[in-house]
């Protein structure tokens, strides 16, 4: 996801992590911390090619590389073949001959899936990221890259698993708590500051600040309906709207602060309620 021009926010694979970029720094967030970009380890670019002999190999890499003086190894491999005829990803990484990563995917005409860990490591203050992406399986970018992250302030409890997506039947929610919706302004009261950092440019000026704030006892909704396909086009109003949680959840926003204004952002998921008409 993309805001304006001051500040990008992007998704983190098998996480609830967000990248975030403004002017020269990136960051990697979480809900109860923030790290920063202190290094690319490998950044890999690589370029789709035509098949010859029943395959195209648009990338084949294998690097080793000294990391906290321990071995960091990394195999990836991104090819067209048969067998089905589709798109294949392998991604196998090792750090102190412990297998940290082990991902395979396929995508085909006749279906695909993927198995084995997508590759993460962390440590008491630092973290590393690793991105493998193909416009074949539909990204926007063909490379493999390595990010190291320091801690500002660090998350002890940050795990890297796939985020549960948040959905309840309509049935299962009073009626009352949709009802009574509120704006983020009507919350002032009540929000808590998770983390802050200033923001600073390449010559240490300080050019904004960057928090995330929660927001107890409400939760940010928005409807999905099944069933007649007339009355569905009819609806509406199906824009995320804020009310009381139902179960003790929380909104979680990220706030940019510069040039007397406020930019603030809902990146993490809201919890769509489903309705049968």
């Amino acid at each position: 996801m993309e805001s304006a021009s001051s500040l990008t926010i992007s998704t983190v694979r098998s996480s609830e992590c967000l990248r975030i970029e403004i002017s020269n720094n990136v960051y990697l967030v979480s809900k109860q911390g923030i790290y920063q970009r202190q290094e690319i380890i490998l950044n890999k670019p690589f370029s789709r090619v035509p098949m010859e002999k029943g395959v195209a190999m648009h990338l084949d890499y294998s690097g080793s590389f000294i990391f906290n003086g321990k071995l960091l190894t990394v195999d990836a491999i991104c090819k067209l073949s048969h067998g089905p005829l589709g798109e294949r990803l392998n991604l196998n990484v090792t750090y102190d001959n412990e297998v940290i990563g082990n991902y395979s995917a396929m995508i085909s005409y006749m279906g695909g899936g993927s198995n084995g860990v997508w590759p993460f490591l962390k440590g008491d203050d630092w973290i590393l990221i690793f991105t493998f992406s193909s416009t074949g399986f539909n990204s926007k970018k063909n490379e493999l890259v390595i990010e190291y992250y320091k801690s500002v302030i660090p998350d002890p409890n940050l795990a890297f698993n796939t985020p549960k997506r948040k959905c309840i039947s309509a049935d299962d929610i009073p009626k009352e708590i949709l009802d009574t919706t509120y704006s983020i302004e009507d919350l002032k009261s009540i929000e808590k500051t998770q983390w802050l950092i200033p923001v600073r440019d390449e010559q240490n000026n300080m050019i904004g600040k960057l928090s995330c704030c929660s927001y107890p006892g409400y939760e940010r909704y928005y409807n999905s309906y099944y069933g007649d396909l007339k009355r569905i086009l009819d609806m509406k109003d199906n824009l995320p709207f804020i009310a009381k949680s139902h179960n003790e959840d929380f909104i979680y926003t990220i706030e940019y602060e510069h040039e007397g204004t406020v930019e603030r952002f809902f990146p993490w998921n809201n919890t769509r309620v489903s309705y049968t008409i």
